[in-house]
């Protein structure tokens, strides 16, 4: 199954970037409409001031003729030069501090100093099998928190950081000389299998030891 954005992730992961607009966000996985979305919301914020404020400030009185003026080049230049700063501060707060970082990695291209080119955004790559020569069942595991095992995952928020436990993590439950701790063998986790003869476990006896002619051609 793909893991998308917008249909998995959007229910507890929010793209909005002005706390005092809740309705603002900007798209997903597409930097330049990222900026460009920016840009917007700031400059109506500019020429519009009456946007992010509280409900009681926006019902306050108007001067008249307020919303239609003019502006002149001067402020124009000013507007422009507000809204390009302030995209480019919640850009970077959004891309290498909180909300992208969070799932991607973020590389910062030195050579880009400002803009959607400044920053590579890596794709998300969800693993699904992390222990390819073993069996791991989380749902085995469902009596258990997840930082009793990912001991540091409730306080690390680096996207970079597996938090994968060694072996030793296992065997603070799991043993075979510890009335204290699930009785485990290797064949609980692992199958093993000669080169010919197929996989084996408890439950599937040793085959007879191969001849010396088979052992001289392996």
């Amino acid at each position: 199954m793909t893991v998308r954005m917008e249909t998995h992730c959007a229910r507890c992961h929010t793209l909005q970037f002005d706390e005092a607009d809740p309705s603002a966000t900007v798209p997903h996985g597409d930097l330049p409409r990222m900026f460009k979305a920016l840009e917007e919301h700031f400059s109506r914020t500019f020429l519009n001031p009456a946007i992010g404020r509280t409900a009681s400030q926006k019902d306050s009185p108007r001067r008249p003729g307020g919303e239609n003026k003019i502006l002149t080049h001067d402020e124009q230049r000013r507007a422009l030069a507000w809204a390009d700063s302030q995209s480019m501060a919640v850009a970077r707060e959004l891309l290498e501090k909180r909300v992208c970082v969070e799932c991607h990695k973020i590389t910062p291209n030195p050579l880009r100093a400002e803009g959607p080119q400044h920053w590579r955004v890596e794709p998300v790559r969800l693993t699904e099998r992390w222990f390819p020569r073993a069996r791991f069942s989380h749902a085995a595991h469902a009596t258990s928190t997840c930082s009793a095992c990912h001991h540091q995952v409730e306080s690390d928020d680096d996207s970079a950081n597996i938090q994968m436990p060694g072996v030793s993590v296992c065997r603070e439950c799991h043993g075979d000389n510890d009335r204290r701790k699930v009785a485990s063998t290797c064949v609980m986790c692992h199958d093993f299998h000669n080169s010919g003869r197929g996989p084996f476990s408890e439950s599937r006896p040793v085959s007879a030891a191969p001849d010396k002619a088979e052992e001289v051609r392996r």
